[in-house]
C-alpha cells in the first residue's frame, strides 16, 4: 500500500480541523442576543486569553458527513494563539498518530508504521492578535445588544466576518483545504447564557449565517450554525459545535475538551520531534502564494500555462497570483472599481462543483454556475484541470462572458506540472 494511503496521511485534514479550532479561530458577527441582563460580560476576555501560557486536555472530535461518521480522541498540549502544539491520537489505548509543531515545523508521526511527515509552517498561520480581536468583538457585540454597553458610533454591524476554514472529511485528502473569503451576508449571534463543560462555567454563544466561498473556489459553505462554549474565567473555547451545508450535503462537527489543565508549565521540548533512525521521513510543503507584477511574470514562474481571458470593457488587471505546492493554481483578477472578476486554473479536478449548481452551456462546454449573494461563480473542467471564474458585484453575463474567452488546457501543460508535483513530496530516510 503506498504511503499516501496510510492512516497518517489520511489524518492530516482532520488534524487541521482540531488544530485551527483549538487555536481559537472564531467568526465575528452582528445580530440580536435575545438576552435581557444588563451587566457586562467578557470585558477582559482578550486579556485573559492572552495570559494563557498553555493548555493540556483530552479532546474528543466527532464528524458527520454524507455516508460517513467518525470519532477520535486526542491528548493535546498547546499554547493558544501560537503554532506550538502537540497531539497524540488514542484509539482503544493504542497510540496511532502524533503531531508536533514548534512554531515553524510540523511533524506527523505514525509510530506503528515507522513513518513521519515533515512540513514547514507558513508565517501567515500565526493568529494570536487576530484571536484576541475576535474575542473582543464577540463580547463587545453581545454587551451592546444586551444594553450593557454603549454602542460604538463607528462600528459597522454589517461588516464582513473571519470564517472558519472549509475543512474536508477526515476520511479524504483528495480535496483541498480552502479558506473562503469574507461572507456576503449578515451573521446573527445569540447569547444563550451560561453552561458547564468539564465542570467549568462557560458562556454559550450561537452564530448563524450563510457563508459564500470565493477566491476562485467552487466550494460553498451555507446555512451555518455554530455554537461555542467559552470558558468564563480564561476565555478559551472548551466546546465547539457546527452544522453547515457544502456542495449540497450536510456536515456536522463537535469538539469537546475534558480533563483540562491551564498553565501546566510546558518547556520547548514538548513541541519538538527528533525522528528515530529507523523512521522513514517524507518532506511535504504547504501551498505558498506568490504575487507578480504582470501576467508575463506569472507565466514565466508558473508550472502550468496561464489563462489569457478577455474581460469586459472597463476592467483592468489588478493581481496576478500563483499557488504552489501539491495543489497548484494560477489566477488573474480584474477590477473596474466596484466589481471584480477572478479567473483561476487549478492542477486538480476534485471537488469541482456544487451539486445543485445550474448547468450552463458556454461556448460548447458545460459550466456549473452558482450565485451566493453578490458572488457569482462559474466552474468547469478541461484537460485534467479545474477552471473557475468568480465575480464579485459583477453580472451573470460578465462572468459567463469571461468564461467563454478562457482557452482549454494543453496536453503538454499537464505533464509539466505533474512532474513538478512529484518533486514536492520526496521520501528521505
Amino acid at each position: 500500500m503506498p504511503f499516501i494511503e496510510s492512516p497518517l496521511q489520511r489524518a492530516i485534514v482532520g488534524i487541521f480541523a482540531v488544530f485551527l479550532i483549538s487555536a481559537g479561530v472564531f467568526v465575528a458577527f452582528g445580530g440580536d442576543t435575545g438576552a435581557s441582563e444588563t451587566k457586562p460580560i467578557g470585558e477582559n476576555a482578550s486579556e485573559k486569553y492572552a495570559q494563557i501560557d498553555g493548555v493540556a486536555a483530552t479532546v474528543t472530535s466527532e464528524f458527520e458527513g454524507p455516508n460517513t461518521s467518525e470519532q477520535s480522541v486526542m491528548v493535546t498540549k498547546e499554547r493558544p494563539g501560537t503554532q506550538q502544539f502537540y497531539q497524540r491520537t488514542v484509539d482503544d489505548s493504542r497510540n496511532e498518530t502524533e503531531i508536533y509543531t514548534n512554531g515553524s515545523v510540523m511533524w506527523l508521526y505514525d509510530r506503528d508504521a515507522g513513518e513521519a511527515i515533515r512540513q514547514e509552517l507558513p508565517e501567515q498561520m500565526e493568529r494570536s492578535s487576530r484571536t484576541r480581536d475576535q474575542l473582543n468583538d464577540i463580547f463587545a457585540r453581545i454587551n451592546e445588544q444586551r444594553g450593557a454597553a454603549e454602542a460604538d458610533d463607528t462600528d459597522d454591524t454589517d461588516r464582513g466576518v473571519s470564517p472558519l476554514p472549509v475543512v474536508s472529511s477526515p476520511q479524504s485528502t483528495t480535496a483541498s483545504i480552502e479558506t473562503p473569503a469574507a461572507n456576503e451576508t449578515d451573521y446573527e449571534v445569540t447569547y444563550l447564557g451560561t453552561g458547564t463543560v468539564d465542570e467549568r462555567k462557560t458562556h454559550v454563544v450561537r452564530i448563524n449565517g450563510t457563508l459564500a466561498a470565493g477566491n476562485g473556489s467552487s466550494l460553498g459553505m451555507t446555512n451555518m450554525t455554530q455554537t461555542l462554549w467559552i470558558d468564563a474565567e480564561r476565555y478559551f473555547p472548551l466546546k465547539y459545535h457546527q452544522r453547515w451545508w457544502m456542495n449540497g450535503d450536510r456536515y456536522e462537527t463537535r469538539v469537546t475538551y475534558s480533563n483540562v489543565t491551564f498553565d501546566p508549565g510546558f518547556d520547548e521540548s514538548t513541541f519538538e520531534f527528533d525522528p528515530p533512525e529507523n523512521v522513514t521521513v517524507t518532506e511535504q510543503s504547504f501551498p505558498e502564494t506568490t504575487t507578480y507584477d504582470s501576467r508575463e511574470a506569472l507565466a514565466e514562474a508558473a508550472e502550468m500555462t496561464v489563462p489569457d481571458p478577455d474581460p469586459p470593457s472597463g476592467f483592468e488587471p489588478e493581481t496576478f497570483r500563483r499557488l504552489s505546492g501539491a495543489y497548484r493554481s494560477v489566477s488573474i483578477s480584474y477590477t473596474n472599481g466596484p466589481s471584480e472578476l477572478t479567473v483561476t486554473k487549478m492542477n486538480r479536478t476534485t471537488s469541482s462543483g456544487v451539486s445543485d449548481a445550474e448547468r450552463v452551456s458556454v461556448d460548447g462546454r458545460t459550466v456549473q454556475y452558482t450565485e451566493f449573494g453578490s458572488v457569482r461563480i462559474a466552474v468547469w473542467e478541461c484537460g485534467g484541470r479545474r477552471y473557475s471564474v468568480t465575480g464579485r458585484n459583477a453580472s451573470r453575463s460578465a462572468v459567463l462572458g469571461v468564461t467563454a474567452s478562457v482557452d482549454c488546457e494543453r496536453a503538454t501543460d499537464q505533464a509539466r506540472s505533474d512532474n513538478e508535483y512529484a518533486m514536492n513530496a520526496t521520501p528521505r530516510s
